[in-house]
């Protein structure tokens, strides 16, 4: 009875509570669906090999965990792709995955545009309001000049009739 395996198939979370130690032939295998993974460990709880989990069925011989592949055809098909190899399935999420990190990208670019273009936007703005208050600051500074100036004409008119009312006054009229 040489030419017999045990299979045995546990959580992770079991494997360590599992009493089963003095046969050799026996192997446990704890399958994690969520990574599509399956780790074989030994009799003994030792880590012997890791193995994706793809599309189809794959039959192994014992001696295949001695790392001797040796994979056989499912009816109807031609032969499975080896272990290493990616499967149509995990091609086309590698591709799914290429193309989602090529948008990514893309997206990435684009809105380095758009900040660059608004950036541009922001300092065009700016310049306009500053030429904008320097205009009104010019039109106020000709402004307080200009009233500057009819104040200096306002006064000195009236200092003018003051001089003229004084050497007026001193003359009386006569009937």
């Amino acid at each position: 009875m040489d030419d017999h395996i045990v299979l045995n198939f546990c959580p992770r979370s079991a494997l360590s509570g599992i009493g089963i130690h003095d046969t050799p032939h026996l192997f446990h295998v704890v399958i994690e669906p969520e990574e599509m993974s399956a780790e074989i460990y030994t009799h003994e709880k030792q880590f012997c090999k890791s193995l994706s989990l793809g599309e189809g069925r794959r039959r192994k011989e014992s001696n295949s965990f001695l790392n001797k592949d040796e994979t056989l055809p499912d009816a109807g098909s031609e032969r499975m792709p080896p272990q290493d190899e990616p499967t149509e399935r995990e091609r086309a999420m590698m591709e799914q995955l290429k193309e989602m990190k090529e948008r990514e990208r893309a997206m990435h670019e684009e809105m380095k545009e758009r900040e660059r273009a608004m950036n541009e936007k922001m300092k065009e703005r700016e310049r306009a309001m500053h030429e904008e208050m320097k205009e009104r600051e010019r039109v106020m500074h000709e402004e307080t000049e200009r009233l500057r100036e009819e104040t200096r004409l306002h006064v000195m008119r009236g200092e003018d009739r003051e001089e003229m009312t004084r050497e007026g006054g001193g003359k009386k009229r006569r009937r």
